[in-house]
């Protein structure tokens, strides 16, 4: 009987895992311990209340504090984004949800062209696949010896010529997706004679002769007894608004987006910084949410340090949009959008 695959792997995939658990233990755990459960989202509508506005933020507040709600969060302009959520089970239920979420992700993704390669793992530099340099998704990674680990290894889920999605368990339950680079058809959908490379038709290829990056990886972190959240990072090709149906609402010129938190079918909040001129910050996002028809519900109003302000959308768009900026404690300002969506307001 032939073993599991992913019970009783190679060691070389083995360190594979080994290397991406320590990947996630030093760099990007801390990012997660920063945004899950209700930390973020709690930390900043405690800091948001501390004035006399109106109280109808309480059920964005509840959308974006609730660990069962899926998150989506980017980091500054980076290529990517973090999507988490939490659930209830067991180890086998966690690996089945993160199964899932990869699926819908890679079965949906749109890959975007960029000349931008942002590797993931240490790997920035694209290798040619052919005799026409591929140009990597935003936020993919070429990295050849990843692929080549990954090409020794079997699936857990796959749709030929177009996306695969492999698993690891030696620790935390993680998983990493791979896709195919558009329409390549300068690339073979099998090797030439005597190629040492396998057909895209079978579940071992040569992944990177074959056109195919890493766009996604996926960790379940044990957060309680029978309790997990799970992470996807993947790239970010499309404007948060798009991804939440949200209103995507521009900052001023100038400044620089330094966090980006959404609940899906919830609310949403933008932190971003830059230089200390309240007066123009002000002016820009009157202007802006004239110019889209919203209106003023509560005009600029100073407490302290700090601006406040609130729109409310057409009636026939629904949603609100708070405004909040003050002193950083550096010398510029730093601000915050909170997002409300139509049902919420």
């Amino acid at each position: 009987m032939a073993a599991d695959p992913h019970t009783s792997p190679s060691s070389g995939f083995a360190a594979l895992a080994k290397r991406i658990s320590v990947w996630t233990t030093k760099g990007l755990l801390s990012a997660m311990v920063l945004v899950a459960g209700v930390g973020f989202g709690r930390q900043v509508l405690i800091w948001w209340g501390n004035d006399d506005v109106p109280t109808t933020r309480l059920l964005t507040a509840e959308s974006l504090g609730d660990p069962r709600q899926p998150h989506s969060i980017r980091f500054g302009d980076a290529a990517w984004s973090l999507r988490r959520r939490s659930i209830v089970g067991d180890r086998s239920e966690a690996v089945a949800q993160l199964r899932a979420e990869c699926r819908e992700l890679l079965r949906n993704i749109k890959p975007q062209p960029s000349v931008a390669q942002q590797g993931w793992g240490g790997s920035s530099t694209a290798t040619p696949t052919s005799s026409s340099t591929a140009t990597p998704t935003s936020g993919a990674t070429d990295g050849r010896g990843f692929m080549a680990h990954l090409s020794d290894s079997t699936p857990v889920d796959r749709e030929p010529g177009k996306w695969r999605l492999y698993e690891f368990r030696e620790t935390f339950p993680m998983a990493v997706g791979v896709a195919r680079e558009g329409d390549r058809s300068d690339l073979p959908r099998s090797g030439p004679k005597g190629a040492s490379h396998k057909s895209d038709l079978s579940p071992s290829a040569d992944l990177a002769q074959l056109g195919y990056r890493a766009i996604m990886w996926a960790i379940a972190v044990p957060t309680g007894a029978k309790q997990w959240t799970l992470c996807v990072f993947r790239p970010s090709d499309s404007p948060m608004g798009e991804e939440s149906g949200l209103v995507e609402v521009p900052i001023p010129p100038g400044c620089r987006r330094t966090l980006s938190m959404q609940a899906v079918g919830g609310g949403g909040i933008v932190a971003f910084g830059g230089p200390d001129r309240p007066d123009r910050w002000k002016r820009f996002h009157d202007d802006w949410f004239a110019r889209q028809g919203w209106r003023p519900t509560v005009p600029w109003r100073q407490t302290g340090n700090a601006w406040y302000a609130k729109y409310n959308a057409p009636d026939d768009i629904g949603g609100a949009v708070e405004v909040r900026f003050g002193p950083d404690g550096r010398g510029g300002l730093s601000g915050l959008l909170m997002i409300t969506p139509h049902e919420s307001r």
